[in-house]
């Protein structure tokens, strides 16, 4: 993209009086080209992603509507369709070096086709399986997306399948979906690099909210319905969120943009307003507390202190920010019940 001809003239007019170098002119043609081009770029991408999933979704829609028509043979072509679009269009977009808009738009239709294909195909052969089966093979089929793409749209979908996961075995099987935190070790590496690249991007500022949201929904499908443990376990949870929204990469930007901090407070405030009850505090039974969630509550902590250990080493610690020591307060005043 071409930067305006006045801007051009100006640059070499001062180059000519020798008022600035020729490398502190590059750098400010780079400056405004970055500048020009930044917010189309932002719009095509959001409009990219969105038409994407509204396509995939459309066909979907259409075969959907058309099914009992088609015989099996053509089922079956028709269940490739969408996952044949997707692959074509992601190989167009790597082959062609296209720019971010098409890389998110084509990764998030792929993504999309390929639970479209596994399903439909599952239904047309009558292929038995469980819910929990057919979203883990949706979910690692769709994750290599996120590095073969580096596509921010894929880590959203990602967090949202596996937070999917994760409430689906745990809250309505009654099954510890450990595997959940294999799915979120798998894009942290690229929430890291965000991170470090681009601290203050619209991009990393959505991921900011997407992690802890869903850590905090998925939370509670490691937890024991009959446990007493669980008002604690979760002011641990949300003490670790708060203190880690305190880091330098968080805390140093707008707090809109730091989920962590606002998660993390919202639901200290909102766990504490519910020990102000006295059913809250009444007929604790040491023998609700099970072992798996004394050690999920001791591992909470655990992390809670080292984040508060961390915070202090580099000097961010506030004395009479309350939020940063609740959880370890909390703790106290709830081991006094087996004084």
């Amino acid at each position: 993209m071409n930067m305006n001809s006045r801007i051009e003239k100006d640059l070499r007019e001062l180059r000519e009086a020798s008022v600035i170098s020729e490398e502190v002119s590059h750098k400010i043609a780079e400056y405004y080209r970055s500048r020009k081009s930044g917010g189309p770029k932002k719009l095509f991408v959001i409009f990219g992603v969105l038409g994407s999933l509204l396509v995939s979704l459309g066909i979907i829609l259409i075969l959907a509507h058309n099914w009992d028509n088609f015989s099996r043979t053509a089922k079956t072509v028709w269940a490739f369709v969408p996952l044949v679009i997707g692959q074509a269009a992601v190989g167009f977009s790597l082959l062609r070096n296209k720019g971010r808009a098409w890389k998110e738009a084509s990764a998030a239709f792929l993504y999309v086709s390929i639970g479209a294909s596994i399903s439909l195909v599952s239904q047309i052969y009558n292929i038995p399986g469980e819910m929990p089966e057919f979203l883990m093979t949706w979910i690692i089929l769709g994750g290599l997306l996120v590095y073969l793409m580096r596509s921010y749209a894929a880590v959203l979908l990602h967090l949202v399948m596996a937070t999917t996961y994760a409430c689906n075995l745990g809250y309505f099987n009654e099954i510890n979906p450990w595997w959940y935190l294999v799915l979120l070790a798998w894009v942290v590496p690229f929430y890291l690099r965000m991170l470090k690249d681009q601290p203050g991007s619209n991009s990393t500022s959505i991921l900011n909210w997407a992690f802890p949201l869903s850590v905090t929904i998925s939370f509670g499908a490691f937890i024991s319905e009959a446990t007493n443990l669980i008002m604690l376990m979760y002011v641990g949870l949300f003490g670790l969120l708060y203190n880690l929204g305190k880091l330098d990469v968080f805390d140093s930007g707008k707090l809109r943009r730091n989920g962590y901090a606002i998660i993390g407070s919202l639901g200290m405030i909102y766990v504490l307003i519910l020990m102000t009850f006295e059913w809250a505090w009444v007929e604790f039974d040491r023998a609700d507390y099970f072992a798996g969630d004394i050690a999920i509550t001791v591992g909470v902590f655990a992390l809670a202190c080292a984040m508060l250990y961390l915070l202090a080493r580099k000097k961010k610690l506030v004395p009479f920010n309350l939020f940063q020591y609740t959880f370890l307060i909390f703790g106290l005043i709830f081991a006094t019940q087996f004084l």
